[in-house]
């Protein structure tokens, strides 16, 4: 397992005299997590024809990618333990195909409340907690990292 420190930059004029807490956060992963690529495959339910080897000129030859309109999906997978999966509505929010929303809210979940709030789906609305907690559970359920 490698372990490698999480990288920031601060303002000169950071004031961190009101903060109530500290956290730290360290994280490993396998050094071969693109070992991982039959499991996503099959998770996903992805076109393996579709999925190529990309260095995207910065010699990083372990990112396994695929980029696939006809199935509106987008996957990716790097030694380094990063996935990425885009399907659906999402995938054409990227592509610029379609708008479906006037504007774009941001909220941080640790500190806004976040009731009666929800995201607009093709098929209807649905609550934004629930979509997080569901998110948190899949994570943990599916996710081998």
């Amino acid at each position: 397992m490698r372990r490698h420190p999480l990288n920031m930059i601060l303002s000169e004029t950071t004031d961190f005299s009101n903060m109530e807490s500290l956290a730290v956060w360290d994280m490993a992963y396998e050094d071969t997590f693109a070992n991982n690529l039959d499991y996503f495959v099959k998770r996903f339910n992805l076109d393996r024809s579709t999925i190529h080897v990309n260095d995207h000129g910065t010699g990083r030859t372990d990112l396994h990618e695929s980029d696939d309109p006809a199935s509106r999906t987008y996957f990716t997978l790097e030694n380094n333990g990063f996935v990425s999966y885009i399907s659906g509505l999402t995938y054409s929010y990227t592509k610029d195909e379609i708008q479906k929303v006037d504007k774009t809210e941001t909220y941080d979940a640790a500190v806004d409340d976040l009731t009666g709030k929800s995201v607009a789906f093709e098929d209807g609305e649905v609550p934004l907690a629930d979509m997080m907690d569901r998110a948190e559970k899949r994570m943990e359920k599916d996710m081998p990292i």
